[in-house]
């Protein structure tokens, strides 16, 4: 019983954490420097795009554009997969430089049970009478938390959005394409999560990178159908 209240517990503390940090997200507005910022990572990634995109016949100008066919998927794009996307691989997994009280409680307590647990006996009495001495565990330092919170998660949340695009097609989703196979499809996915992860980081907004994740579906769904 108490391992169930403990994991219930946990279970409410992360569910508490993900929604405060979804909400942050949302609720931050962008400074005029953040859009300036993001307008500048989406114009480099329009450049790779064309090159890449053009290379690898990915894109193709059509010979006209359906307005009327084009509105309804861009709506829904707005929350699916851009919104979803962001908020999942963006807001969740990459974090933030800020934490809620309730992971941040959960943290300390796992990281001082953790201690203990490697070092039971620091100051039990040996044989003698005496006590023993045990050299102190290594402390993580700063530089420690800032390649784990800058570099290592980043990196796998990027990772896990590249590879999300194939899993849509061996799952068969009804958004899913063909395309999402591509090796070079993946390198322009890889190229947008970066930018949208340095927008992120660097703002603190989720809407940034939502609104460059939006305009690449729509651009996408627009010339390569």
């Amino acid at each position: 019983m108490v391992i169930f209240a403990r994991i219930l517990k946990a279970s409410r503390c992360a569910a508490s954490s993900l929604f405060a940090d979804a909400t942050r997200a949302m609720r931050r507005i962008p400074s005029m420097r953040d859009w300036l910022e993001a307008i500048g990572l989406f114009g480099i990634f329009l450049l790779a795009s064309a090159a890449i995109g053009g290379w690898a016949d990915l894109i193709t100008m059509p010979a006209s554009l359906d307005w009327a066919a084009l509105w309804p998927v861009a709506l829904v794009a707005l929350f699916i997969p851009a919104l979803g996307e962001e908020l999942v691989f963006r807001v969740w997994l990459v974090g933030s430089h800020r934490r809620s009280a309730c992971f941040e409680a959960a943290s300390q307590h796992l990281s001082m049970r953790s201690q203990s647990e490697s070092n039971p006996d620091a100051s039990s009495p040996d044989l003698l009478g005496g006590s023993r001495d045990h050299p102190e565990p290594r402390q993580a330092g700063p530089g420690d938390d800032a390649f784990l919170g800058r570099l290592a998660r980043p990196s796998a949340a990027l990772a896990l959005f590249v590879l999300w695009h194939p899993v849509q097609v061996w799952l068969d989703l009804p958004m899913a394409q063909p395309v999402f196979l591509e090796p070079a499809f993946l390198f322009l996915a890889g190229l947008l999560g970066l930018a949208c992860t340095i927008s992120w980081q660097r703002s603190g907004s989720i809407w940034p990178p939502v609104v460059m994740h939006w305009l690449v579906v729509v651009g996408w769904k627009a010339l390569a159908g």
